[in-house]
């Protein structure tokens, strides 16, 4: 599934850093905030530190004291023992699906142990916030509205990376670079790349990189995209990915000579298989296809899908025992940690067709 981050404007950007710092009291009440000249050193403009202090302000997170500078407000106090966990940004389609299912079943091992219990939130609109007594967000769209928590609240984060809040995300660089090498290693040598939008840069960046370190020379025909949506169902992957894909073929995916193609999921994988197999081409004998997250639906599609595989559920684990260490008076561990993604060879990788016949 994979949910990529939500671009925010810079001065959304720099009230959700100092706003993460102050609840998560690396800023405390009653001390002062970065100056504006080493805001500006950051590169931030006046206008967009104004912007953000005004929001803070109007929170009542901030107090200006006139040619003292910017201190963060009194803190608001404790917060209720309610025994309950909100949980942001895992939609109802989304938790059908095997991939949020194993991040909910690691998450539940780890909050139900400790004795809480996970209240779902689907609009941040409506969280009752005086009933939990901490958050874990899913996704960057769970982050951003977990954020809007009050300050004393406990967070962690799941499949999004963060600075102020202690998240547990994939290691998506070194992963990709594996699959290019497993399919270069097999004598793929033009291998594209269908990959979701926004959001992709880091995914992107990882397969070019994997390209040039086994000698090949990326194109930009090579890559194609597909749009996410805000809300999307639980085909949307597979939906979109076959639109492109057949949209593809119809337009340079003979006459570039691909062999190989890596795609952002594995849903969206099933989705392009689907298509190519519609244009007449068979997997992997004509094209070999790799995946990402390696839920079991990889291992129940024929031929079997090579892909990456997540550890899900240790994931949702770690995130539900850093958000229960926090609750119980433990200092959090502020950063991303990276889970490293294995590949798992299915059968809908082999050797181009060329070496075959050779």
């Amino acid at each position: 599934m994979n949910q990529t981050p939500i671009k925010t404007t810079r001065y959304q950007e720099l009230y959700d850093r100092l706003r993460g710092h102050i609840g998560a009291g690396i800023l405390a009440p009653g001390s002062q905030l970065p100056s504006f000249p080493e805001l500006r050193a950051e590169g931030y403009g006046q206008a967009t530190v104004e912007r953000a202090l005004q929001k803070l302000e109007a929170d009542g997170l901030i107090q200006r004291t006139n040619g003292r500078g910017v201190f963060v407000a009194p803190g608001r106090g404790v917060l209720p023992h309610t025994g309950l966990v909100g949980l942001f940004g895992l939609r109802d389609e989304g938790g059908l699906h095997p991939y949020w299912s194993e991040i909910l079943t690691g998450i539940q091992d780890a909050v139900g142990g400790a004795g809480y219990d996970l209240v779902l939130n689907h609009n941040v609109d409506e969280a009752r916030w005086e009933k939990l007594e901490g958050a874990i967000a899913v996704g960057y769209a769970g982050l951003n509205w977990a954020r809007k928590r009050p300050l004393t609240m406990p967070l962690a984060a799941v499949m999004a990376s963060a600075q102020e809040v202690p998240c547990f995300h994939v290691a998506e660089f070194d992963a990709i670079r594996e699959a290019v090498a497993h399919l270069a290693a097999l004598g793929h040598r033009r291998i594209g790349y269908l990959v979701a939008d926004p959001g992709a840069e880091e995914r992107t960046q990882s397969y070019l990189a994997g390209l040039r370190e086994a000698g090949i020379e990326p194109q930009d025909q090579w890559i194609r995209s597909f749009r996410n949506l805000p809300s999307p169902g639980p085909s949307f992957f597979a939906n979109g990915a076959n639109a492109v894909m057949q949209q593809w073929l119809q337009e340079d995916w003979f006459s570039s000579g691909l062999t190989a193609l890596l795609v952002w999921n594995d849903d969206a994988a099933f989705g392009a298989c689907r298509a190519l197999r519609a244009a007449g081409l068979q997997v992997p004998a004509d094209v070999s296809v790799v995946g990402f997250d390696g839920t079991p639906l990889a291992q129940l599609a024929e031929p079997t899908l090579t892909t990456l595989e997540i550890p899900l559920r240790e994931m949702g684990q770690a995130v539900g025992c850093s958000l229960v260490s926090q609750m119980r008076g433990e200092d959090p561990i502020h950063g991303t940690t990276l889970y490293p993604a294995t590949l798992s060879v299915g059968g809908s990788t082999s050797v181009p067709k060329l070496f075959q016949a050779g």
